[in-house]
């Protein structure tokens, strides 16, 4: 994610209500953690932060950008997406 902010950015495939969007990730950090979540798998508590399972922990996401949307900071971002939860990421 590092190596390609802020240009051309970090980008993965989401699904919102049925439909493919794609969500730019320009800021993140790892953090490391033993888990038996499922790789992929989207965590947050709907207000201040946004985390993704991976293999060794979690990326915890600070900076994003949803296709056709503004650039927004992770609480920011929340305050409008309550439904994160539902959201399911394709790759």
């Amino acid at each position: 994610i590092r190596g390609f902010s802020p240009f051309p950015g970090a980008f993965t495939n989401v699904i919102i209500k049925g439909q493919n969007y794609i969500l730019k990730i320009l800021d993140a950090e790892k953090q490391l953690e033993k888990h038996n979540e499922a790789i992929g798998k989207i965590f947050s508590d709907q207000k201040t932060y946004i985390k993704i399972s991976c293999p060794d922990g979690y990326i915890l996401l600070k900076s994003i950008q949803l296709q056709g949307k503004k650039l927004m900071d992770v609480k920011s971002f929340l305050c409008g997406h309550n439904d994160i939860l539902t959201w399911k990421l394709l790759n």
